[in-house]
């Protein structure tokens, strides 16, 4: 899950999060999401974003900061 784009959202989150479409967004507290796309998404992603948050959250393309993992296996729901 590595090449995925990775976007980070902090603060007001809501915003910038109803922008998302089909993009996985993963709430890790009441202020910070993040958000992950195909591979080179966060190109396009990232702008509509940031429009859609305003003033009241921080969006920073993460995509070489963070890797992401997938878990599989058969006792996974």
């Amino acid at each position: 899950m590595t090449p995925r784009g990775k976007i980070d959202v902090r603060g007001a989150i809501d915003g910038a999060l109803s922008s998302t479409g089909d993009a996985l967004a993963a709430r890790i507290s009441p202020g910070w999401a993040v958000v992950l796309t195909e591979p080179g998404g966060e190109e396009v992603l990232l702008p509509k974003m940031e429009s859609a948050a305003g003033s009241g959250a921080m969006v920073t393309d993460a995509t070489h900061q963070f890797a992401g993992f997938a878990l599989a296996g058969p006792a996974l729901p």
